[in-house]
C-alpha cells in the first residue's frame, strides 16, 4: 500500500504554481486585511507565512484556499495512470486524517467524490496491470531457468539441443520480446565460449601449455 503523505508532500499540489495576486488576495480575504497590506507571501512545507505591514507574521493553511481544491480535482481529474491513483487515494487518507479541520466545509467530500467517481475505471486498469505482472512473473522465471540449463552445458551438442528446448517452451513467451532475448543472447554468448573448448586445435594449444 502507497505511504500516506499530504498532497504537497506527494507533489501533487505545486503552490508555487499559484497565481500569486489570486493567492494574496484569497490570503486577505481569510485574515481579512486588505491586500495592499500584505508585504510578502511565503510558501513553507505546511502552511502559508503572511507578512503583515506594521504587524508580526500571519499563518494560513493552504487547504483554507480554493486554490487548493481546484488543484486537487485537477490532479484526479487528469489522472491516467494506476498506480499514480492509488498514490492519490493514499494522500487523500492522510488529508483526511490529519488536516480535515483546515479545509472550508464540503471540500474535502467533494475530493472523496472526485476520488470514488474515477475508481471504476482504474479498477479496470488495474486488475489488467495485475495480470501484466503476473504474466511478466511467469516470463521471468522460465528465463531463469533457462539460463540455468544453458549454463550447464558443457559442450556444443549439449548445448544445442538444451537450446532447441528451451527455445520450444520459450513459444510461449512470445508476448515478452524482452525475456527471450536474453536467452538467445547469453546462447550465442556460451556457443562461443563451447566452440573454443570444443575446437580441437584449441584443445591441442591447451595441452602443449
Amino acid at each position: 500500500m502507497p505511504k500516506e503523505i499530504s498532497l504537497i508532500e506527494g507533489g501533487a499540489i505545486d503552490p508555487s504554481s499559484w497565481q500569486p495576486d489570486r493567492v494574496k488576495q484569497e490570503v486577505a480575504t481569510i485574515i481579512q486585511v486588505r491586500p495592499e497590506l500584505i508585504e510578502s507571501i511565503d510558501y513553507w512545507l505546511k502552511q502559508i507565512s503572511v507578512k503583515i505591514v506594521g504587524q508580526r507574521c500571519r499563518f494560513v493553511s493552504y487547504r483554507s484556499l480554493s486554490l487548493w481544491l481546484e488543484d486537487a480535482l485537477a490532479v484526479i481529474k487528469n489522472c491516467q495512470d494506476v498506480v499514480q491513483f492509488e498514490r492519490l487515494g493514499a494522500m487523500l487518507r492522510y488529508e483526511m486524517k490529519y488536516h480535515d479541520k483546515y479545509y472550508p466545509p464540503a471540500s474535502l467530500s467533494k475530493l472523496e467524490r472526485a476520488w470514488k467517481k474515477k475508481m471504476p475505471l482504474f479498477k479496470t486498469r488495474q486488475a489488467r496491470l495485475l495480470l501484466q505482472l503476473a504474466r511478466q512473473q511467469e516470463g521471468f522465471q522460465w528465463q531463469q531457468h533457462s539460463l540455468e540449463l544453458l549454463s550447464g552445458c558443457r559442450d556444443l551438442d549439449g548445448l544445442n539441443r538444451k537450446y532447441h528446448q528451451v527455445s520450444k517452451e520459450g513459444e510461449e513467451f512470445a508476448d515478452l520480446p524482452e525475456v527471450i532475448y536474453e536467452v538467445d543472447r547469453f546462447f550465442h554468448q556460451r556457443w562461443v565460449e563451447l566452440s573454443q573448448t570444443d575446437d580441437p586445435h584449441f584443445r591441442q594449444m591447451g595441452n602443449e601449455e
